[in-house]
């Protein structure tokens, strides 16, 4: 589309007393604005070219070839010019240029002449002026909308009167809308830290601050957790992470590997304007996750007497309780004869193969000479379990050898060692989506044959203090004392678990008991889980949103929808509700008009959530722009 000039003559007065023409002219708007013409008048003179030419009928435009960008983007300018409307005069000696946009979007960048000392006689047929200009786009942060601009002067003959001809100018503006997609992703961890096994919860915000850029098809992912749910901020419901919206996510899992636990969040999405990928945002936390700590108590064998009146083997044991599922090995060693520090070299080596808590004992070992020989036993620990360091002269670990025909001295057994044990059970261990209550069946036991145990205390690594935890009666079992190989009776307490399909939690109780000034612990744990809900297939089917081509010229604009067991369909433009249709027309379609006698003349963002017969909803989505009103200058001469 381009411009075209009327000319209206009319008597004013200059300054030298002279008479003068003025002119107005009119502007029509479509793919290209045209914006103004100015028309400089000299003094009454006789210069009409061609004979009998009675107006100013030229006319410049500005043309583009792309009406939403972003950073980077190029766009290609160029301007075209006629003067071919009978009874128009001819223009000469021409000079057209061409600015491109600023950082600010303003049409004040480089500028470009195109050409130079052009004549445009009448007829002049349209024709492109120059060449085309290229522009990257590179605006400031915060710029929606940038122009550019083009002009042309020269001379205009059309004067019935001899003397100097007249001088004409033209300027267009047009509008290109920028989109800058930017989001905010941020992740925390909580808790940041605690022994093994530790659940954690894992909260997102991304937040989108950028301009002109809501972002669709939002998917969010973790490095080292799923499935990351989504949870709120969708204002209006209509799937679109739109400018100023923060959503916010969740994720949850238990870690059961020492040591700091580093995972990496990716949130993707695409930029609604402009249908590209939106920058991807990654977001990191950390959470420190310290080993289980476990007991090692160990019993060597009694004295004996050394050969060849009798052939003893001497072994030792050891028994490794309240370890998170411990593997590994315990090595045991043996100093002697007569070595009281367990500095010298050991005299055998033995190793077991660990597997979960339990007792493991070494191989046997023959002494040769009389005296007393001292064990050691540790634990190498694995990644979710700390390691014990052997120690020399513990308790039971020393084992005397006397000569043949010697009486062995009387050797006191060291105390039996306390044990406790737990157990717990889920029920159910399944729930549908969203999940919901569970029920935990928790039992203590003595393993011990020989030592009492007294129960001090029962925690849970996600419901906390069982003991004083509502509605649990696990606090019964808090100081009962436990004769060797007894076992309490259940106790019970429920926890509530929700979340997306496939989500797990495994929540760790721990028992501790005390005898005879030693503590000792034992742990359980169970998983749960969560199972899709079944429901209907989507109906809705080739769903379709259309608008009117290209910008609208007048104070009305019909939207709709047309598709396939449909139940209703809810407009709105720009985040605010325009209406919701549940009637088809005669047509086939569910269809709202739209007043944009009140919108400014920029692109606007119309989405539609589409509700089928199951109440399975879809979301769709189109931009509509409202063309620019003409502007009408005065000119004077």
């Amino acid at each position: 589309m381009y411009t075209k000039l009327s000319q209206r003559p009319s008597t004013t007065r200059r300054n030298s007393g002279s008479s003068g023409l003025s002119w107005r002219w009119g502007a029509a708007l479509g793919a290209c604005a045209v914006f103004a013409m100015l028309l400089v008048a000299g003094p009454v003179i006789a210069d009409i070219s061609p004979a009998g030419c009675t107006n100013n009928a030229s006319s410049l435009s500005l043309n583009k070839d792309q009406t939403v960008v972003r950073n980077g983007d190029t766009i290609h300018y160029s301007a075209d010019f006629e003067n071919d409307t009978a009874g128009g005069c001819d223009v000469t000696n021409a000079t057209t240029t061409l600015t491109v946009p600023a950082a600010n979007g303003t049409a004040s960048g480089p500028t470009t002449t195109l050409a130079t000392a052009q004549n445009y006689p009448n007829p002049t047929a349209r024709q492109q002026v120059g060449g085309t200009v290229s522009y990257v786009v590179a605006v400031n942060a915060g710029v929606s909308q940038i122009f550019a601009s083009d002009q042309l002067t020269g001379i205009l003959h059309d004067y019935p009167a001899g003397g100097t001809p007249d001088s004409t100018q033209k300027a267009n503006t047009v509008s290109v809308a920028v989109t800058q997609p930017h989001t905010t992703l941020v992740k925390t961890a909580s808790p940041s830290s605690g022994p093994v096994p530790l659940p954690v919860t894992y909260s997102y915000t991304e937040t989108n601050d950028g301009t002109n850029a809501p972002i669709s098809g939002v998917a969010l992912t973790d490095s080292n957790c799923s499935p990351v749910t989504f949870v709120s901020g969708d204002a209006n419901s209509d799937g679109v992470l739109n400018v100023g919206e923060t959503w916010h996510y969740t994720c949850s899992k238990t870690l059961t590997t020492a040591g700091t636990i580093s995972n990496t969040a990716t949130a993707t999405g695409t930029d609604v304007e402009d249908g590209k990928p939106a920058p991807a945002e990654t977001a990191t936390a950390s959470v420190v996750v310290a080993p289980a700590t476990p007991t090692l108590s160990t019993a060597a064998t009694t004295a004996a007497a050394v050969p060849p009146a009798t052939s003893p083997t001497i072994s030792d044991t050891a028994t490794i309780s309240g370890g998170l599922a411990p593997t590994g090995t315990v090595t045991f060693q043996v100093f002697g004869p007569n070595d009281a520090t367990c500095s010298g070299s050991a005299i055998f080596t033995s190793t077991a193969t660990v597997n979960g808590n339990g007792t493991y004992s070494s191989g046997p070992f023959t002494p040769t000479a009389a005296g007393t020989y001292r064990f050691e036993a540790g634990y190498n620990g694995d990644a979710a379990n700390a390691g014990i360091s052997p120690v020399c002269n513990s308790p039971g670990e020393s084992v005397t050898i006397t000569p043949p025909g010697t009486t062995p001295p009387p050797v006191t057994p060291p105390p039996a060692a306390p044990q406790i044990g737990v157990t717990k059970v889920a029920s159910p261990l399944t729930l549908v989506t969203p999940g919901g209550t569970f029920k935990f069946t928790v039992t203590v036991s003595n393993p011990s044959t020989t030592v009492p145990v007294v129960i001090s205390t029962l925690n849970d690594s996600v419901y906390g203090n069982l003991a004083t935890r509502p509605g649990s009666t696990c606090g019964a079992l808090i100081g009962v004392v436990l004769a060797p190989g007894a076992t309490t009776g259940p106790c019970t307490f429920t926890g509530i678990f929700k979340g997306a399909a496939g989500a797990k939690e495994t929540d760790v109780v721990t028992v501790t008991g005390t005898s005879n000034g030693t503590t000792v612990t034992a742990t359980a744990q169970a998983t749960v889980s969560l199972t899709p809900k079944v429901t209907p297939a989507a109906l809705v089917s080739a769903a379709t949103l259309t608008r009117p081509a290209g910008c609208v010229k007048g104070t009305t604009a019909k939207i709709y929808v047309k598709g396939s067991n449909i139940k209703s369909v809810s407009f709105s433009l720009d985040s605010k509700h325009l209406g919701t249709v549940t009637k088809q027309d005669s047509s086939g379609r569910y269809l709202i008009t739209v007043k944009t006698s009140g919108l400014s003349a920029r692109i606007h963002h119309l989405v539609a959530v589409v509700t089928d017969k199951n109440g399975k909803k879809r979301t769709l989505s189109a931009s509509i722009q409202r063309c620019q009103p003409p502007r009408v200058p005065l000119f004077t001469g």
